[in-house]
């Protein structure tokens, strides 16, 4: 448990004034993106540790936020640190939600690491009613920051389990095979898309 909770701290909870701008940054996107739609209810999935569930719930207390992922230890350190949201294991390829059960969808930070990520992006769609939120890193600037901070220099700056590496228009062209994006923001080194829901989906 000790390692995944490290993994988040350092993602998270970094204390590198960088880092923290970046990730500031990032949480700000987020919620402008959110800020701009109408929803009661909010499925995530790929919670991890909880982070950004934690944001969501203390930025939109009102709304109805459930909250996935497919490691347990993770999910137990989420379980524990906030309070107010169901919880649940799964996989992002068969959420164990019927079609339109929630007004917003979002994850973060997950398909980088997906063999399939447009069929995870397809069931992202099939459980909102209407809206879905993606974010990943924003290539090859997100290597790049690594590299200047001396992180994963062996890999060229590549994060472990990174195995997708988008630009702005490449994941925005993997988003509009099954959906229309709305927005697009790029809070330095990340990219965040605000995607609608087609009627025919």
């Amino acid at each position: 448990m000790s390692t995944n909770k490290n993994e988040d701290v350092i993602k998270y909870e970094t204390k590198n004034p960088i880092v923290k701008l970046f990730q500031d940054n990032f949480f700000k996107g987020i919620n402008r993106s959110m800020s701009t739609i109408d929803f009661e209810s909010v499925f995530e999935a790929g919670c991890g540790s909880g982070y950004v569930t934690d944001f969501m719930k203390r930025q939109y207390p009102k709304a109805d936020i459930s909250a996935m992922d497919i490691n347990e230890e993770k999910l137990s350190i989420a379980k524990a640190r906030i309070k107010g949201v169901k919880f649940s294991i799964g996989s992002i390829y068969d959420i164990p939600h019927p079609e339109n059960s929630f007004d917003l969808v979002i994850s973060t930070q997950v398909i980088e690491h997906l063999d399939d990520p447009l069929n995870a992006l397809k069931e992202l769609l099939r459980i909102s009613k209407r809206y879905v939120i993606i974010s990943v890193p924003n290539e090859p600037l997100y290597r790049i920051s690594n590299m200047v901070r001396l992180q994963h220099v062996q890999a060229f700056g590549n994060t472990p389990g990174h195995i997708n590496h988008w630009s702005k228009s490449g994941i925005c062209a993997l988003a509009n095979k099954v959906c229309d994006v709305r927005s697009v923001q790029t809070p330095f080194p990340f990219i965040i898309l605000l995607c609608e829901k087609r009627k025919d989906t």
